[in-house]
């Protein structure tokens, strides 16, 4: 590995929690129940749709490339002592705020189910196995879907990575198979759609209800999310061997259709501006989910996934390529003298609060949304959304500082002491 360090740290805004950060709003935006029918008759209405299932495969893409760049740099392996520590890492960063966020508000909204003999008891145990999705009874904090997916995938990264680690071994090759990856989960997800809309005729509540269980919140049909997120370590990491060898000079025992892959995967590695560039397709995308999402069209269940995955998967080449893929080493943490040489570094914040947002958002809605009027009118939609975010926000700082870092240490200490008693 060449010498990325320097005698001086760098103060970079974090591209990554920005973007999380801002995905986390725009589902706290699309919970809110933003009047549609209202919007769709303004000129740019539309563009208020916001899709909280495109900024959902940004969490999944994300987290695909940064768990592999855990592997990848070494962090995490496949030895016994580097899956534990793998283990505990997530289970500190998860767990606590997580089981929070389930039991805390099923005493005030779903009390029921805390009852050994109720009916919907069982969904309890759904919850708290990261095996709940939102077709099952009891929805008082839906949005806790993604985590169960999420942890699931979790589960089996390592799996992932000890079988494309020795098997994919240049650019072109990773290449091929994100390529292969998106295309194949493209048709995929198509295929399904075109079923359930065979089997319900259009898109009722049990096509919305089959679509949910086998499209929206299964592994499996997400799979490229973090498949396309995990496989870019390999593509920045070769990409940077084979510019410090040759420039990707090409060997002549090369084909000319290897010669015109490689041709065109460095000359969009070295492209001018190309952050800008990616920041402006995440927009379009959105932009376009947003149309397809006010319309009805069945394009936003279909192809708005693969879009978002692509966009975002572009996003991350721009952030990490070259030397800044392992730029994070030298960068200051964020804290307020950061972010005073930095203005840019604020909005890291909503980043690092985004985890506890996005878990108590949905329960204070269901809580405050019908203190806020009819829920066609603009001015309360607004006004709804304004005070959602602002108490989940205020819900994040709390949980982070009385929740997540304390049970975290609990956790780390916890197994560090078995650990030790085992040896």
């Amino acid at each position: 590995m060449p010498d990325h360090q320097t005698d001086r740290p760098t103060n970079h805004a974090d591209a990554f929690l920005i973007l999380r950060g801002l995905a986390c709003l725009v589902i706290v935006i699309a919970h809110c129940q933003p009047p549609l029918a209202v919007l769709s008759s303004l000129p740019w209405g539309w563009l208020a749709a916001m899709p909280g299932g495109i900024a959902v495969r940004i969490f999944f893409t994300l987290s695909g490339y940064l768990v592999g760049k855990g592997f990848y740099l070494g962090r995490y392996g496949t030895r016994r002592s580097q899956l534990w520590r793998y283990a505990r890492n997530r289970a500190a960063r998860i767990l606590p705020l997580y089981w929070a966020a389930v039991l805390i508000p099923a005493i005030f909204l779903a009390p029921s189910i805390l009852l050994p003999s109720a009916e919907n008891s069982w969904v309890l145990l759904r919850y708290l196995t990261f095996t709940y999705n939102h077709t099952l009874p009891e929805q008082f904090n839906s949005p806790l879907w993604s985590l169960s997916t999420e942890v699931q995938f979790y589960a089996i990264a390592p799996l992932l990575f000890g079988l494309v680690r020795d098997r994919l071994r240049t650019v072109r090759q990773v290449f091929i198979a994100i390529v292969m990856v998106a295309i194949s989960w493209l048709v995929l997800r198509g295929v399904i759609v075109a079923v359930l809309l065979q089997i319900h005729g259009d898109r009722t509540g049990e096509f919305n209800l089959d679509f949910v269980r086998y499209v929206y919140t299964l592994l499996p049909a997400n799979l490229d999310a973090f498949l396309c997120g995990l496989l870019l370590n390999p593509l920045l990491l070769n990409s940077i061997k084979s510019s410090q060898k040759s420039r990707l000079k090409l060997s002549t025992k090369n084909t000319k259709n290897t010669r015109v892959i490689d041709s065109i995967i460095q000359k969009f590695l070295e492209t001018n501006r190309l952050k800008r560039l990616t920041i402006t397709v995440i927009v379009g995308v959105f932009i376009l989910c947003a149309n397809w999402k006010i319309s009805g069209s069945d394009y936003i269940l279909s192809i708005g996934p693969t879009l978002s995955i692509i966009a975002v998967c572009l996003f991350i080449v721009a952030f990490e390529r070259g030397d800044a893929y392992y730029g994070f080493r030298q960068n200051q943490p964020v804290s307020r003298l950061a972010c005073q040489a930095n203005p840019w570094r604020y909005w890291e914040l909503l980043g690092v609060l985004s985890y506890g947002i996005y878990v108590w958002h949905y329960p204070i809605a269901i809580w405050l949304l019908p203190k806020f009027g009819e829920l066609t009118n603009l001015t309360a939609f607004a006004q709804r959304t304004i005070a959602v975010f602002s108490l989940a926000m205020i819900a994040a700082i709390v949980s982070n500082l009385a929740i997540e870092r304390p049970g975290a240490a609990w956790i780390k200490n916890l197994v560090r002491s078995s650990r030790s008693v085992q040896d």
